[in-house]
């Protein structure tokens, strides 16, 4: 974003690691709410990103700890796509 436009980036988009990070939550959103519901999805994303705030923290992850947090949520293959 710049000077031209004014104000503020949009969607919390700035440096490099500040729109990786917004990336990597969309993108974990948008999984979890296909065929979910948000009322569903909202307390599965806080825990999901509690435990992996990063992505670089999701790539060092096991896939027990991912189906562990992802159980519930149905679409099972969703969640083992992610690491």
């Amino acid at each position: 974003y710049d000077d031209r436009n004014g104000g503020a980036a949009p969607l919390g988009v700035g440096d490099d690691e500040g729109r990786s990070q917004f990336a990597y939550s969309v993108w974990v959103s948008e999984m979890m709410l296909q065929q979910t519901q948000v009322a569903t999805v909202k307390a599965y994303y806080e825990r999901w990103m509690e435990a992996f705030p990063t992505i670089r923290d999701l790539a060092g992850s096991d896939i027990e700890g991912v189906n562990k947090l992802w159980a519930g949520l149905g679409y099972y293959r969703r969640g083992r796509v992610l690491p």
